[in-house]
């Protein structure tokens, strides 16, 4: 596996070299760590490249919001394993045991995924969301890596992508909404049930007897919806 690394240019250039879209939310990974980079934690989570820096947006209870506010640095993932966001979207997840997920990287300080097809290493700069329960950091990009040797393989369109990642990301919802217990949030926690249902019923129609079911099934059974 060929790896290439450089030091980040400006968000423009950036984005015309990987055909990617500036304010589009692109679902990444975004690692970090505690006290030490040997020990990185991990977290699905939605990035937007603005004109002049990456917008990065954590619950303020999570670990991520924690260590990005306390070390002031962070990797941003690029990957395409489904399964890898499910994992890593748990909160109860025991990151001692997945630290064959990481690799370190010179130059970098926080550790990246093995199989990350680009991962951008970034400084935070500011929170400027500070008044809310959800931060948005202001992130200025530092360097960069990307896997050579990486070719994706054609995947016929599927339905079933679209529902489990939707569904991913409305598990940690919940689970930060029971968690948090204000009236508020615990009105929205019933239509999030129900939107899982539905695309449960999708996944199992389109695409039975695949990851996308093992992974809607799991979650239903670890957020005892049944």
């Amino acid at each position: 596996m060929s790896w290439i690394k450089s030091s980040f240019l400006s968000i423009d250039s950036f984005v015309d070299k990987f055909k990617l879209q500036k304010y589009a939310i692109y679902e990444t990974i975004v690692s970090t760590f505690n006290n030490k980079p040997d020990f990185p934690h991990a977290a699905p989570m939605g990035i937007i490249f603005k004109d002049d820096y990456i917008s990065i947006k954590p619950y303020k209870t999570s670990r991520t919001y924690k260590y990005m506010d306390k070390n002031r640095c962070a990797v941003i993932n690029f990957i395409d394993d489904l399964k890898l966001f499910y994992i890593f979207s748990q909160e109860d997840k025991d990151m001692s045991k997945l630290m064959d997920y990481f690799k370190v990287v010179s130059e970098f300080t926080t550790p990246i995924f093995k199989n990350s097809n680009l991962s951008i290493e970034v400084k935070v700069l500011e929170d400027v969301r500070k008044d809310d329960i959800r931060a948005e950091f202001k992130c200025e990009p530092l360097n960069y890596i990307y896997n050579m040797d990486y070719q994706k393989e054609f995947e016929p369109i599927n339905r079933a992508t679209g529902c489990v990642l939707e569904s991913i990301i409305h598990s940690t919802r919940i689970s930060l909404y029971r968690r948090l217990n204000t009236p508020e949030l615990i009105s929205k926690i019933d239509g999030l049930i129900s939107l899982l249902k539905h695309y449960r019923r999708i996944i199992k129609k389109v695409y039975p007897n695949s990851v996308y079911s093992w992974i809607i099934d799991d979650i239903f059974n670890r957020l005892k919806l049944e």
